[in-house]
């Protein structure tokens, strides 16, 4: 059966397109964040001398490189990320 009269007029009131939040806000920055994070932790930890790249590592990797792909940014965009904060170092385990 279709909807009632009440449904429909509780639908038209709390649907509102102009109150709808962003959802994209700073979604790049935060895909950056993660993977400045992933590499400082890569840094930090040292075992790929030993045994080489722990799983969590190399799966927060790829998390992190697959997101950088869906929004189309590179390794020289990142390259150029990680020098203007100062994190050079970091590029090696690129």
């Amino acid at each position: 059966m279709g909807k009632g009269r009440f449904e429909a007029y509780e639908h038209r009131i709390w649907y509102n397109a102009g109150r709808v939040r962003i959802k994209s806000k700073k979604k790049i920055q935060k895909a950056y964040d993660f993977v400045i994070d992933t590499l400082k932790k890569q840094a930090v930890h040292g075992i790929e001398e030993k045994s080489g790249v722990s799983k969590w590592i190399y799966k927060a990797r790829l998390q992190a490189f697959g997101r950088l792909k869906k929004f189309g940014i590179t390794r020289d965009m990142l390259q150029e990320k990680l020098t203007s904060k100062g994190l050079t170092s970091l590029s090696k385990y690129l």
